[in-house]
């Protein structure tokens, strides 16, 4: 008489194939997640940095945060997207003499060790810090 189902050894075997193939999927999966959010981030920046033009070309003075988060008083749409406002801080930093502009997005340290900080200048210069850990290509942004 022959038997049907699985032997223990089959089963242990499909369990362990199974183990090995999410040991290489979870980390890519975590490392396309996080430079999804560093893309979003840099995104934001620069819908801010249009935001904070159209408001000087108005008023001839850059807005002022009054907030923790610049993306908030300008309504930026885009933070609230696939999380991004959980993982990174937007900052505006006006340096009142010469009236110059650099918006940030600083990732929050607790939640994204190893992701970059992003910063954009009224002038289009580009910024990032990488951390040590880190291989994400940021390309099109100098490194300080």
């Amino acid at each position: 008489m022959k038997q049907r189902g699985f032997s223990l050894l089959e089963l242990m075997i499909t369990v362990a194939v199974i183990g090995i193939l999410t040991a290489f999927a979870v980390p890519q999966y975590e490392r396309y997640v996080a430079e999804k959010r560093m893309k979003m981030a840099t995104v934001c920046i620069a819908q801010i940095l249009t935001k904070e033009t159209e408001y000087f070309t108005e008023y001839k003075v850059y807005k002022e945060s009054n907030s923790a988060n610049i993306a908030d008083d300008l309504d930026v749409g885009c933070v609230n997207d696939d999380g991004v406002k959980d993982w990174y801080t937007f900052e505006a930093d006006v340096s009142t003499p010469a009236g110059e502009l650099t918006i940030s997005a600083v990732a929050v340290d607790a939640k994204a060790p190893d992701y970059h900080d992003f910063s954009i200048n009224d002038n289009g210069e580009k910024l990032t810090r990488i951390p040590p850990s880190n291989s994400y290509d940021a390309s099109g942004w100098k490194y300080y």
